[in-house]
């Protein structure tokens, strides 16, 4: 009897633990129903503590000063890095349009200001975005936009650069457009030419973009 007792009088003492024990192994001799056996590796996976999972915090959108396209003003696009350099403009212009320095910058300008003018909206500031900074005030900004066809742009053009000659003026408008569309990503140049008639947007030598 003395012998029987022992054992029980241990468990009260230390908290239970053998009853805890026996309970546990007893509850894992109960079949599994799905699995149909002893040890199932569902009821495993439960009794598993496991790692504890990061609660997801969802990030509401509109919240940021900027819109989706990474603009803080909501423009369409944001402007990539410039990919020609003014000294790079300048001479491409001087080779095609065969003129000195001072006349392949005053062709540059008086293109620009005029290009800048017919454009409406914020077109004229990204055309500026893409250009060589230095040209950055030569783009004139005019949110209204000219609706000027190709001969008033381009005597606009012959006036501010001081050129009367009507083909020599074609020439170094030509040789200033085909410079500015090799300058800018294909977004930016298709939306400047959709903005054009026909007549100025074969100047640019590239081809008229659709819809």
């Amino acid at each position: 009897m003395n012998a029987t007792r022992g054992p029980q009088r241990t468990s009260v003492a230390t908290g239970g633990l053998p009853a805890r024990r026996d309970l546990a192994q007893q509850a894992a001799r109960v079949a599994c129903p799905v699995h149909g056996g002893l040890w199932c590796p569902a009821r495993r996976r439960r009794e598993s503590p496991g790692p504890r999972a990061t609660p997801f915090v969802a990030r509401e959108r509109g919240n940021s000063a900027r819109s989706s396209a990474g603009r803080p003003d909501g423009m369409s696009r944001r402007p990539k890095e410039r990919s020609m350099e003014y000294e790079q403009m300048i001479a491409t212009v001087r080779q095609r349009a065969g003129l000195g320095e001072n006349e392949a910058v005053r062709s540059v300008q008086a293109v620009l200001s005029v290009l800048g003018e017919r454009l409406a909206g914020q077109e004229a500031d990204h055309l500026a975005a893409q250009l060589p900074e230095r040209l950055n005030g030569s783009v004139t900004r005019n949110p209204e936009g000219r609706r000027w066809d190709v001969g008033e742009f381009l005597k606009n053009v012959g006036d501010r650069e001081q050129v009367a000659n009507a083909d020599q003026v074609r020439q170094h408008a030509q040789a200033v457009l085909r410079t500015v569309a090799e300058a800018l990503d294909d977004d930016e140049r298709h939306d400047l030419l959709a903005q054009l008639p026909g007549g100025i947007t074969d100047l640019f030598g590239v081809p008229t973009p659709r819809g």
